[in-house]
């Protein structure tokens, strides 16, 4: 559940004794968790409270202001137009043998996957997953959205040295191939048996 539910909730009336706890521990939970202790400003480590907080606001606002200045204009410029018998080509719809099947032995990725949940890291380090876990917090905080840790998996591909204090620093369970994602088989051939029998 979120704070807004509870908030929705107390437009139309007030909150009964357990509404009112679980909204408690809710926002006791934000607090906890949109904590960042140490934050490394200009190379030195920074753990005053509000200069964190002012270092913080003004990258994000840094980021989402926009400096107007000169930009190239399409004023004045000729284009050339779509042929007609293009354009029926371009809408139709795509044959197989347009589209093909990957080689063998070769690793494809789907740009679906990168939609809302997936992320690839490769030969990813303490820091740089430490980062990913600072930014995802960032994410929560800006966003009002949560990351389930507890739905989250990591799935390692080949041997990991220390996968343990990996998923220690995303809060995350470890996961193996094959496995299923939406339904469907992953880390099997598509034309094995093992996909058939589940």
């Amino acid at each position: 559940m979120e704070i807004q539910y509870f908030e929705r909730l107390q437009e139309g009336r007030s909150l009964n004794e357990e509404e009112q706890a679980q909204k408690v521990l809710l926002v006791a939970d934000l607090e906890r968790n949109n904590n960042i202790e140490v934050l490394r400003i200009e190379g030195v480590e920074n753990r005053e409270e509000e200069v964190i907080q002012d270092h913080v606001v003004v990258f994000f606002k840094k980021l989402l202001t926009e400096e107007v200045g000169w930009r190239p204009t399409l004023d004045g410029l000729a284009f050339d137009t779509i042929e007609p018998g293009d354009v029926t080509r371009l809408e139709r719809a795509f044959e197989e043998e347009e589209i093909g099947s990957p080689s063998r032995g070769i690793t494809t990725v789907s740009h679906l996957l990168f939609a809302d949940d997936t992320l690839i890291m490769c030969e990813a380090d303490h820091a740089q997953l430490r980062a990913v876990k600072a930014l995802l917090l960032c994410f929560e905080a800006v966003s009002g959205l949560k990351v389930n840790y507890d739905k989250s998996e990591l799935v390692p591909i080949g041997e990991v040295q220390d996968i343990r204090d990996l998923t220690g620093i995303l809060g995350c369970k470890i996961a193996s191939l094959p496995m299923t994602y939406l339904g469907l088989p992953l880390g099997i051939a598509p034309k094995s048996r093992m996909i058939w029998d589940t």
